[in-house]
């Protein structure tokens, strides 16, 4: 059935009015209209739904019960709708935003907290990835944001500097270098590394300074895990380079931190977002938080 719901509308207007010319004026629209529109449900359905040939106006067997089914699908379709818009509307105030791994103990965990507070009306989902994988989301518009380690450059892409700080030297509290404030690259040949999993855009960081100072990393284990990595540099499994937000907002006071140099390790965190893409109130309103 290919059926036509202002049909079942003008129907139900008739049989509600009990009269073509109330229902008409009722819908602003001619008797003539309302009356093609019954005659064309009849049609589809090959029933009867109205006496035709009595004076005073009455429904069929059959027009009782169609009376009734088109008020219910109606009722139903209105419902729906009303789901739907509701639904809708939430959709335009969602942001997605893609993260990668513990960014959101570093600097997000507050920011949220207090956007929640201010903007109730607001929801925001957030996707663990890798920083590849959020890119290409960012880029198909699977995402509305995503965090990138600095420096990052794409031309698709506009940023925001979210987080500007450094890259440290993490060793057990009771290793050697404990005592020291800062160390040089080419210090660290021949340590343990243990480092962020490859497919991390960080991994490829760390991996540019060791170039830079012209020595190559000796790499003994590999996690996405950056509390795994933590830990064990706490329990002295080896040492480890990871952002000092990360150290100082979980393991602060049970590892210890040194400042890299020769060359120093800048290191920061952008959001980034489509450049083809204007910014909707509610993400311009997020941004505004940092």
């Amino acid at each position: 059935m290919d059926m036509n719901l202002r049909n079942l509308e003008y129907f139900l207007a008739v049989v509600d009015e009990n009269s073509f010319t109330r229902a008409a004026d009722r819908l602003y629209i001619s008797q003539s209209t309302l009356s093609k529109a019954v005659s064309a449900l009849e049609e589809e359905w090959q029933v009867p739904l109205l006496y035709r040939n009595k004076k005073d106006f009455q429904l069929t067997p059959e027009g009782q019960l169609f009376y009734q089914y088109a008020k219910d699908l109606l009722a139903e379709y209105e419902a729906k709708t009303k789901n739907l818009i509701n639904d809708l509307e939430k959709l335009k105030k969602l942001i997605t935003i893609g993260l990668p791994p513990s960014t959101g103990i570093m600097i997000f965990s507050d920011i949220f907290a207090n956007f929640y507070l201010d903007h109730p009306g607001i929801n925001i989902r957030t996707s663990e990835l890798t920083s590849l994988q959020l890119i290409d989301q960012v880029a198909d518009g699977s995402l509305d944001l995503g965090v990138v380690v600095e420096p990052f450059s794409d031309p698709r892409f506009d940023q925001q500097l979210i987080l500007d700080s450094e890259a440290v030297l993490i060793v057990p509290l009771d290793h050697p270098w404990a005592e020291r404030a800062e160390i040089a690259f080419r210090e660290l040949e021949g340590s343990d590394l243990l480092m962020v999993s490859p497919e991390y855009m960080y991994y490829n960081k760390v991996l540019e300074h060791f170039r830079a100072a012209d020595i190559k990393p000796q790499i003994k284990f590999t996690s996405y895990q950056w509390e795994l990595l933590l830990s064990m540099v706490e329990k002295g499994r080896g040492i480890s380079i990871l952002p000092l937000p990360l150290v100082e907002k979980t393991f602060v006071g049970r590892v210890h931190s040194v400042r890299l140099t020769d060359p120093p390790f800048t290191w920061g965190l952008s959001l980034i977002w489509r450049k083809d893409q204007a910014l909707r109130p509610e993400i311009e309103t997020f941004l505004a938080y940092f």
